[in-house]
């Protein structure tokens, strides 16, 4: 026989509302998608007490959706718990935490927190750099600390930003590694 309640619970099953939160988010289907993630944010942190990847990705993917109707400080919470998991977990290095900043930062930008974005989103360039991550992210993270920047009146870092993102906004328009 098998336990429901605690079937409903497992990490598959969890993975698995995850990914349809995912595809409503991607669909247009936002209250849904909402719904979805708040079960899988929950369920992941009992299923696992403790930091993990998993539940990591999760927050991030619920800030995602949150940015996208724009609850911005819903989803820079979500990112800020995510950063803390991932470093937590993979150190304060790993490509993982410059995602996650990159994310929070942009968020932070959204909010027009500028001199709170500055230096998230410049620790994100610097781990995102020394991890050789993809270009994509890096533009997206130089877009964002250009914004920054420029808001702050520090006109010659705003382009100095700039000019790194449309390089690394190229190279990924290549498919350049």
């Amino acid at each position: 026989m098998v336990d429901l309640e605690h079937s409903a619970h497992h990490n598959s099953v969890v993975h698995c509302k995850q990914n349809l939160a995912i595809l409503y988010n991607r669909t247009g289907r936002a209250s849904e998608a909402r719904a979805l993630f708040e079960e899988v944010v929950e369920a992941l942190e009992t299923y696992y007490d403790r930091p993990h990847p998993d539940t990591a990705d999760a927050h991030g993917a619920y800030g995602d959706l949150l940015m996208g109707i724009g609850d911005l400080a819903g989803a820079e919470h979500q990112f800020r718990t995510a950063l803390q998991m991932k470093e937590s977990v993979f150190g304060a290095q790993s490509p993982q935490v410059g995602r996650s900043l990159a994310a929070l930062g942009i968020a932070l930008t959204y909010e027009q927190k500028y001199t709170q974005a500055r230096p998230v989103l410049q620790r994100a360039v610097d781990v995102l750099e020394a991890s050789r991550q993809g270009p994509a992210v890096l533009g997206e993270a130089y877009r964002a600390l250009a914004n920054a920047q420029h808001s702050m009146g520090n006109a010659k870092a705003a382009e100095k930003a700039a000019r790194r993102s449309d390089y690394y906004r190229w190279l990924a328009r290549q498919g350049r590694a």
